[in-house]
């Protein structure tokens, strides 16, 4: 990326990059993310506005591999092309963020030969884990096959994106049917699709299941991805779409151990109105705490949702095999599954990473890999304005 022009337009530079495109960046901008004024090994600022004087004024500047201004008041400050055209705020590129980071969406036509699927042995290097983080950016799901059946080597899988997080079910959490479960997870009862944890304030961004037995009958995952529902409820029901956007769900679990409760809208959205997150999970819903002029509504919108979201068309329902691993986005794909039989074994080990350990090996890896791609990472509901 080169620049073939720059000039002083009041109190901004206009510069015109190679690739034809036009910007323009405030002084006060310029001095603010130079550089030059940042600690060299750690690259943490050591100015603030406060320090920052909002009448310094270019002196003079060149174009070289770099642009360099050197300002009224003898400071110099320089800033890579390349890094000035992906931090553009013009107003074209402002507007275009929404669909360059919008996510791949499907429904029950993808069906389960479409769900992106790679080999345990693709994870040995950081290709192939490149490419399970930009299926998990985009689509929100991906199975990997032949993991070996056992905690370490799925932990070793898992590790490769972001470190577990620690929840009330562990860091690890085993799948199999118990007496007295906090969790229907842990009995053969069917679940309807649904979000992991919607009673802690950081809901997990990224959930892993790992089959290491699966002789028993029944038992088929169902996914379906949110937020294509929600796309369409937008379009075909917008009053419904608008209120569960703006008015909070209550989330509660209590047990012996613990007492959770959170509220959110379940649908959470951006200051553009784009999807950043869903948070659906009936189990676990408490009593609902809104104007009371709005409850009849809420509820005729949260109806509504409920049956466009069980719509077949929406739904992948298939079997997974002894050493499938799946990992999807949990704020935006819900998970479920059919009863289980009770005529052989079902172990499952799952765990969660957050959304901030995710994206910042997302960017680790394109920073690595594929320096000079403009691709930016699809909207994964870590809640990023």
């Amino acid at each position: 990326m080169k620049l073939l022009s720059a000039e002083v337009v009041e109190d901004r530079m206009r510069v015109k990059f190679d690739d034809g495109f036009v910007s323009e960046f405030h002084f006060i901008w310029l001095r603010d993310n130079d550089w030059n004024t940042k600690e060299s090994s750690s690259k943490q600022k050591l100015v603030s506005v406060r320090n920052l004087n909002f009448e310094s004024s270019v002196a003079e500047f060149e174009i070289s591999p770099k642009l360099i201004i050197r300002w009224e008041d003898g400071h110099e400050s320089s800033f890579d092309i390349g890094w000035l055209r992906s931090h553009c705020y013009c107003e074209n590129t402002l507007n275009s963020l929404p669909q360059e980071q919008a996510p791949t969406l499907w429904d029950a036509s993808l069906t389960v030969e479409g769900i992106p699927r790679l080999s345990h042995d693709s994870l040995e290097n950081e290709q192939g884990v490149w490419e399970w983080a930009q299926h998990l950016a985009d689509e929100g799901i991906c199975i990997i096959s032949d993991v070996p059946r056992n905690q370490q080597m799925f932990s070793n899988a898992v590790n490769k994106l972001g470190r577990m997080k620690d929840s009330m079910y562990g860091r690890i959490f085993d799948v199999i049917t118990v007496p007295d479960p906090i969790n229907l997870a842990y009995t053969n009862l069917p679940i309807d699709p649904h979000v992991d944890l919607c009673y802690y304030e950081s809901v997990p961004g990224f959930q892993f299941l790992h089959w290491l037995h699966a002789e028993a009958s029944g038992g088929e995952s169902i996914f379906l991805d949110g937020f294509k529902v929600i796309e369409d409820l937008r379009i075909q029901n917008p009053k419904a779409f608008h209120i569960l956007s703006t008015y909070p769900m209550t989330f509660l679990k209590i047990d012996p151990m613990n007492h959770q409760e959170y509220r959110r809208p379940i649908i959470d959205v951006d200051s553009q109105g784009q999807i950043l997150a869903l948070h659906y999970s009936p189990p676990w819903e408490g009593p609902l705490r809104i104007p009371s002029d709005m409850v009849t509504e809420y509820y005729r919108a949260y109806k509504s949702f409920q049956e466009l979201m069980f719509d077949p068309k929406y739904l992948i329902e298939f079997r997974m095999n002894e050493g499938d691993l799946v990992a999807w986005n949990n704020r935006r794909v819900l998970h479920g599954r059919r009863g289980v039989g009770d005529n052989g074994g079902r172990h499952v080990q799952g765990c969660y990473i957050d959304s901030d350990e995710f994206s910042n090996r997302w960017r680790y890896l394109k920073r690595k890999l594929d320096p000079e791609s403009p691709k930016s990472m699809a909207r994964i509901g870590n809640y990023s304005h």
